[in-house]
């Protein structure tokens, strides 16, 4: 190829790759809000011949891995386990606080979107040690439509008291966070440490400023049986 056709096919080259560049440069944003809605978990474990399980604990991560209390699963706090009881029953809840967390998103001209998502977390079963089941929390999954029953309206008060885990005497607000939520002891906390920080501290305020200890919900309501393979 003479030096003319290089030039030529280096212009050419150069301006398709302008062109590609324009097109997925995002133009388009978009801040969302969103939560999580108000659920029931009713899990029964059972063993591969169909008897209760008893003592499987639920721990809830972020993404990241770190353990994560008070949000999204209301009963997990620190020193109140969920476990099945003597008939291998486990029931917890979500309760929504109206907008929990957001983000944005972006989309280019070809309207391919990237961006932030709804946050994750993941919800462990662990019996004697050993991994049983793990889910993503997020009822909009399809594997568990089928799981749905009727709704269910409760008179909801929080399962722990504000008082024993609010503020302690001259401890700053970033320090309060980390005690509770950063889960891994790092310098900063990811992501889904910071929207469960945040919804935490939104509901003490309610809790102990605004006295607002009970309302009525209204559950969806989810009910599986999880058999365990035996070991």
């Amino acid at each position: 190829m003479d030096r003319p056709a290089r030039i030529r096919l280096g212009c050419l080259l150069g301006v398709l790759g302008l062109a590609a560049a324009v097109a997925l440069v995002p133009w388009l944003e978009i801040i969302w809000d969103g939560g999580f809605p108000d659920v029931e978990y009713r899990l029964k474990f059972v063993d591969g011949e169909g008897n209760p399980v008893p003592g499987v604990t639920l721990t809830v991560y972020t993404k990241a891995g770190a353990v994560c209390h008070f949000y999204p699963v209301d009963e997990f706090v620190p020193d109140q386990p969920v476990v099945s009881d003597a008939n291998g029953q486990m029931v917890f809840h979500h309760s929504s606080e109206g907008l929990e967390f957001g983000g944005r998103e972006y989309r280019n001209m070809f309207g391919l979107g990237f961006g932030e998502d709804a946050p994750h977390y993941v919800c462990v079963f662990t019996h004697e040690g050993r991994e049983v089941f793990r889910t993503p929390f997020n009822l909009h999954r399809r594997e568990w439509e089928q799981f749905r029953k009727p709704s269910v309206t409760r008179r909801w008060a929080r399962p722990w008291d504000a008082k024993k885990y609010t503020l302690q005497p001259d401890e700053e607000l970033d320090a309060w966070e980390r005690r509770l939520f950063n889960g891994r002891k790092r310098n900063q906390m990811d992501r889904e440490e910071r929207i469960a920080a945040g919804n935490f501290e939104r509901q003490i305020t309610e809790e102990l400023v605004r006295e607002q200890h009970s309302r009525e919900i209204t559950f969806m309501v989810v009910e599986r049986t999880i058999v365990i393979p035996n070991p």
